[in-house]
């Protein structure tokens, strides 16, 4: 289930999730694959309008999995992170690789992020080793 911000007053301090909306695929599906493709994409230029504005408020959970963001994505939420009270960040199928998670890792090793899934991406052992060195320094 997606969960987007409520329509309530209390809304900055919930859980933020983008989901993607799915498009069914009824015209000569492949055997054993998935018959929808996701058409709500969130695009990078996104991604930073989003986290730009999660830097004046209280949401502390976001849900990107899915989004196909890339590097391009994750920099641009790199570039605002450090400056939200966002401490759990879902990134699960974004296209990050191995540079991506770096560039996350620089800024999830000052402590702010508490809970990080990065599941589903080519971030390869090089990517792993950058954040967990990062996660080393961390002791908070």
């Amino acid at each position: 289930m997606c969960v987007g911000l409520p329509q309530t007053s209390t809304w900055k301090s919930s859980i933020f999730r983008v989901c993607p909306i799915h498009q069914h695929n009824t015209q000569n599906p492949a055997p054993n694959k998935p018959t929808s493709q996701p058409v709500n994409k969130l695009t990078a230029r996104g991604a930073e309008a989003l986290f730009a504005a999660l830097e004046s408020n209280q949401v502390a959970k976001v849900n990107l999995n899915g989004q196909s963001l890339g590097n391009e994505g994750i920099a641009a939420i790199s570039r605002h992170l450090a400056n939200t009270r966002v401490r759990e960040l879902a990134v699960s199928e974004l296209g990050m690789d191995a540079a991506g998670l770096a560039q996350l890792a620089e800024v999830v090793g000052r402590g702010a992020v508490r809970k990080l899934n990065v599941s589903d991406n080519e971030v390869g052992d090089e990517g792993i080793t950058v954040l967990a060195t990062a996660l080393l320094g961390n002791t908070t």
